[in-house]
């Protein structure tokens, strides 16, 4: 189950979400929706680029987007951040190949809810969106990750910052709003103590 807009009363109703697909690739665009649609969500529009992207939300406000990082003009991450500016509450997947762990990370940071990996599978995609949309994130207290963190306090300081990026989406994944930022408090009262050549802006 999952809600979609309600673009006659407000709110939100039960059903298949609205989704925007951004992509340059025009094979990628179609295999997303295939994979959407053959499981009831309605894709209302699609963009090739992070500008496109901007004026496509701008026009369907979408339940939810698929954005792609690398893209021309205007990539990925910098569509999030023109997309969010506007629309705090847009619900944006990023999604991405192995190769750009970082630029999801500043993707997240940004405000993008989530992401997939390529190849993309088509049961992982739509739990991610399900997850988001039904607001069913991992929830996750202080203690805890003070405790996971208190932990691998020695381990940290071992880690590239590559090695650091890879924890944080893992923490991230599929967290709400509310917690990533208790993660991001906690992560950033212990990277004080890291060796200076480790440090890097957690927002």
């Amino acid at each position: 189950k999952c809600y979609k807009k309600s673009m006659s009363f407000g709110g939100y109703i039960m059903g298949k979400a609205r989704v925007l697909i951004v992509d340059d690739s025009t094979v990628m665009r179609r295999n997303l929706k295939i994979i959407l649609e053959n499981d009831g969500y309605e894709v209302v529009g699609e963009a090739s680029d992070g500008s496109r992207a901007y004026y496509a939300y701008k026009e369907f406000e979408p339940d939810i987007v698929t954005m792609d990082i690398a893209m021309p003009n205007i990539d990925g991450v910098a569509a999030v951040v023109k997309i969010m500016s506007e629309f705090p509450d847009a619900n944006i997947v990023m999604v991405s190949s192995l190769s750009q762990k970082s630029l999801v990370y500043n993707a997240i940071k940004k405000g993008a809810k989530g992401y997939i990996v390529k190849p993309i599978d088509p049961n992982k995609l739509i739990e991610t969106i399900e997850n988001i949309l039904n607001d069913n994130s991992t929830q996750v207290s202080k203690e805890v990750i003070e405790d996971k963190i208190k932990n691998t306090r020695k381990l940290i300081y071992s880690l590239e910052e590559d090695e650091l990026q890879n924890i944080f989406l893992k923490f991230t994944q599929n967290i709400d709003e509310h917690n990533n930022k208790i993660i991001e408090s906690v992560i950033d009262s212990i990277v004080e103590s890291v060796p200076k050549k480790l440090i890097f802006d957690f927002g």
